[in-house]
């Protein structure tokens, strides 16, 4: 079985959408309760409409792919001098660039989130929260008596950083990190792939992520703030 036949595309978008559909209605959950925020442009209600493009756009460029590397004709009409190796290979690369572009994109949305939330809540933390994400998210927890999702936290920022190394865990300290997600122990051992973030995992912890975004919004620290913009919304913003 070639890598990019190790997962059931179909059911990759399906569970896509499935993400969408509940961020969608949490976040129109939350407009409802709190009929003085943008529905749009309230940095809490934001916060969970950011990640819906990135994930419409991950299941249209699965679905492009599939279409593209299961065509002959496409191969023969645009490559037509590229072995059947050649396709494997140009195959894997398409879906791996998928996956880690969903990774990334979605952890930029909740570091971005955690900062402006922050910021909102305690605008002298974390130097106006431009500090490490570690301590952002920390102190974010931290304030809204939430420090259960840490650990999600934190493996976040471990898998976003092995990105930067080809996969490899090269911690600054060179010491290894066990890390419980979902129930199981992840080890990140210096100098060797850390191998964790499979599609399967990303979705799980983007569907993990809602959650923890929800109590942050949901908490009786951050309900209590006036209105407030997000920077980063956009006027007409697409939120499914």
């Amino acid at each position: 079985m070639s890598n990019w036949q190790k997962y059931d595309a179909g059911q990759i978008v399906d569970d896509l959408q499935r993400l969408v559909r509940l961020l969608v209605d949490r976040r129109e959950e939350l407009a409802q309760e709190h009929p003085d925020w943008d529905p749009y442009r309230d940095g809490r209600l934001w916060a969970l409409a950011r990640p819906v493009s990135i994930l419409n756009a991950t299941a249209i460029g699965l679905r492009s792919a599939c279409y593209t590397v299961h065509n002959p004709a496409w191969w023969q009409q645009y490559m037509p001098n590229l072995s059947r190796a050649g396709q494997e290979e140009l195959a894997t690369c398409l879906f791996e660039h998928l996956r880690v572009s969903l990774l990334l994109g979605v952890f930029d949305s909740i570091d971005s989130s955690t900062r402006v939330l922050l910021r909102q809540l305690a605008p002298t933390a974390c130097n106006n929260a431009t500090a490490s994400f570690a301590s952002v998210y920390s102190s974010l927890l931290g304030r809204t008596g939430l420090s259960r999702w840490h650990d999600l936290l934190e493996f976040w920022r471990l898998i976003r950083n092995t990105i930067h190394n080809a996969g490899v865990h090269l911690p600054p300290d060179g010491r290894a990190r066990t890390l419980e997600f979902d129930g199981v122990q992840h080890t990140f051992v210096p100098g060797q792939l850390a191998e964790f973030a499979t599609w399967p995992r990303i979705i799980r912890m983007i569907d993990l992520s809602k959650d923890m975004l929800t109590d942050v919004i949901s908490s009786p620290q951050m309900t209590a703030l006036p209105p407030f913009v997000d920077p980063t919304s956009p006027q007409d913003a697409v939120t499914g």
